[in-house]
């Protein structure tokens, strides 16, 4: 998504000179009724795929992924913004967020030990909410 979104912003910018995030909440739209649907289908869905889990395996699972599945709204989030920035020429942002999030993973498996394996869906989450809190900081505020 993210080069797709950086080629479109590349090619209105030199056919109209707009500098906006065209189809953004187009994008966020789809992936929030996705996610919409993942929150209530859980469960069929992980049956489909993961037929042979026992009770508690699926039961963990079923958490897991309900906690996590937010976290697609902002990696869509880092994505749009990403090929923003890099549209705009500006790679450094985006090519820092990645030391961000994989050290929030690290934090979220070890800190796993003490509190639990919900944890390690609670630190996806926090990852890539970490990622669009630095994001934030090189999108433009009306084009958030």
């Amino acid at each position: 998504m993210t080069h797709m979104l950086q080629r479109l912003l590349l090619e209105l910018r030199l056919k109209d000179g707009d500098d906006t995030l065209p189809h953004a909440r187009h994008h966020m739209g789809l992936v929030a009724v996705l996610v919409a649907a993942l929150l209530i289908f859980t469960s069929p869905i992980l049956k489909l795929f993961a037929p042979g889990f026992d009770r508690s395996t699926m039961a963990l699972t079923v958490q897991l992924v309900r906690i996590s599945a937010a976290s697609l709204l902002f990696m869509t989030l880092v994505s749009i913004w990403t090929g923003y920035l890099q549209a705009n020429q500006n790679f450094v942002l985006p090519g820092s967020v990645s030391l961000v999030r994989n050290f929030v993973i690290i934090l979220s498996i070890i800190a796993s030990v003490k509190f639990g394996l919900k944890f390690l869906g609670i630190g996806l989450l926090l990852a890539y909410i970490a990622e669009c809190l630095l994001l934030l900081r090189g999108v433009p505020y009306g084009e958030v």
